[in-house]
C-alpha cells in the first residue's frame, strides 16, 4: 500500500510539472511563434503581390499621364501638344523683321484671357517690347545683339504654354499661333539676311580673304537647315535657337570686319579720261563693303557741287550736268562705322565745233 502510494505521489508530481503554468506559457509561446512564422511567410508573399499590384497601378498611372500629356525627361513633345496639330505659315518674306515684331506685339496686346493667361500675355508683351529696343537694332533688318532673338524665344515659350493649355479660356489658339508665327518668322529673317549678305561677299572678296568667312558661312547654313527641320516637325520654339546659332555664326564677324574696312567705290560710267559732247551724263557704279546694305546713300560731286543719291542693293545711278571743258566727278560712300570710300573719274565736255585756219594762201587768189 505504501509502495503504491509512493508511486502515485511521483506520478502526481510529474503531472503537476507537465501541467504547470510555465510549461503551458512556453507551449503557448511556441504555438504563437509558429503562427507568426506562418503569418510572416504569407505576409511576404502578400506584400510582394501588393507591391507588384502597386507598381502595376503606378505604371498605369504613368501611361495615363503620358496620354494626357506633359513633359518627359527628354523634353520631347507629347501627343497632346496642340502645336503638333497646327501648321504655321513661316517662310521668307519682304516684310522687315522689326515690322513683323511690331505686328506680333499689336496682336498680343489686343488679346485678353483669364487669370494666369492674362499674366502670360503681359509677360509676352513685355518681352517683345524689350526686344524692340532701338539700341539693339542697326536698322529694321539688322540687329546688334542676339539678345533680341533670345527675348523673342522667351515670348514664344509663353505663347506655346497658352496654346497648349487644357483649361477653358477665351483665348483662341489660332490667334496665339499667328503671333507665334510672326515672332519665329522675324528670327528666321534675321538669320537669313545675315547669311545672304555673307554669300554676296564671296562674289567679290579676294580668294585669300575668304577662308574664315567660308567656314562661318558653312556653320550658319547648317544651323539654318536644322531650324527648318524643326519647323517642319512643328517644333517652332526649338527652331528659334537654331536661328540664333546661325545669326551668331556669321553676323558678329561681318560687323567686326565692317568696322575695320572702308567701302570700295567703283564708278562704272562714265569712263575715266573720256570725252563727250553731251552735257547730261549718267553716273553709275557700285559700292562693295562687308555690310553694304547698311549704307543708304552715296554723295556724288561734280566740280565741287554735291548731291546725295540713294544706294540700292549696292548700286547707284544719277544724272549730272557737266560744264564745258574738264570735269571731275567724285563719289563718296560712308559705312555704319564712319569709314569712307572714294573714287573719281575725269570727263571732258566739248560742244564747240573745231575752227580751221588756213595760212599761206590768199582768199580768192589763183595759183
Amino acid at each position: 500500500m505504501g509502495f503504491s502510494a509512493r508511486k502515485l505521489a511521483v506520478l502526481f508530481a510529474i503531472l503537476i510539472f507537465i501541467l504547470s503554468p510555465m510549461s503551458l506559457a512556453e507551449a503557448a509561446k511556441g504555438v504563437k511563434a509558429e503562427k507568426d512564422k506562418s503569418g510572416d511567410s504569407h505576409g511576404k508573399a502578400g506584400g510582394k503581390g501588393g507591391e507588384g499590384e502597386q507598381k502595376g497601378s503606378g505604371g498605369h498611372q504613368k501611361r495615363e499621364q503620358h496620354q494626357r500629356g506633359g513633359h518627359n525627361k527628354t523634353g520631347m513633345y507629347k501627343p497632346h501638344d496642340n502645336l503638333r496639330n497646327i501648321t504655321l505659315n513661316i517662310s521668307l518674306t519682304e516684310v522687315p523683321p522689326y515690322t513683323l515684331k511690331l505686328e506680333a506685339l499689336e496682336e498680343v496686346e489686343s488679346l485678353e484671357g483669364w487669370g494666369e493667361d492674362n499674366h502670360r500675355l503681359r509677360k509676352t508683351s513685355q518681352l517683345i517690347n524689350r526686344s524692340l529696343n532701338l539700341s539693339l537694332w542697326l536698322d529694321e533688318r539688322h540687329i546688334l545683339s542676339e539678345r533680341v532673338m533670345k527675348l523673342e524665344m522667351r515670348a514664344a515659350q509663353h505663347l506655346r504654354v497658352l496654346i497648349n493649355r487644357e483649361k477653358k479660356s477665351p483665348l483662341d489658339a489660332e490667334n496665339l499661333s499667328l503671333v507665334l508665327a510672326k515672332l519665329v518668322q522675324a528670327d528666321m529673317m534675321l538669320a537669313h539676311i545675315a547669311v545672304e549678305e555673307a554669300q554676296a561677299l564671296l562674289t567679290w572678296l579676294p580668294a585669300d580673304e575668304r577662308g574664315e568667312l567660308e567656314e562661318r558661312l558653312q556653320r550658319a547654313e547648317a544651323h539654318l537647315s536644322k531650324a527648318q527641320q524643326h519647323i517642319d516637325a512643328g517644333r517652332y520654339v526649338v527652331a528659334v535657337q537654331f536661328f540664333i546659332n546661325a545669326w551668331r555664326s556669321i553676323f558678329p564677324y561681318l560687323l567686326e570686319m565692317d568696322s575695320r574696312t572702308a567701302p570700295v567705290v567703283v564708278v562704272e560710267s562714265p569712263a575715266n579720261n573720256s570725252y563727250t559732247n553731251s552735257s547730261l551724263q549718267v553716273v553709275s557704279g557700285s559700292v562693295l563693303d562687308y555690310l553694304v546694305s547698311l549704307i543708304e546713300n552715296v554723295t556724288i560731286t561734280v566740280n565741287g557741287e554735291a548731291s546725295v543719291v540713294p544706294l540700292e542693293n549696292g548700286s547707284f545711278s544719277a544724272q549730272v550736268e557737266l560744264v564745258e571743258g574738264e570735269n571731275v566727278i567724285g563719289v563718296t560712300a560712308v559705312d555704319h562705322f564712319g569709314n569712307a570710300g572714294y573714287a573719281e573719274v575725269n570727263i571732258t565736255l566739248d560742244t564747240l565745233p573745231p575752227e580751221i585756219n588756213i595760212s599761206g594762201v590768199e582768199d580768192g587768189a589763183y595759183y
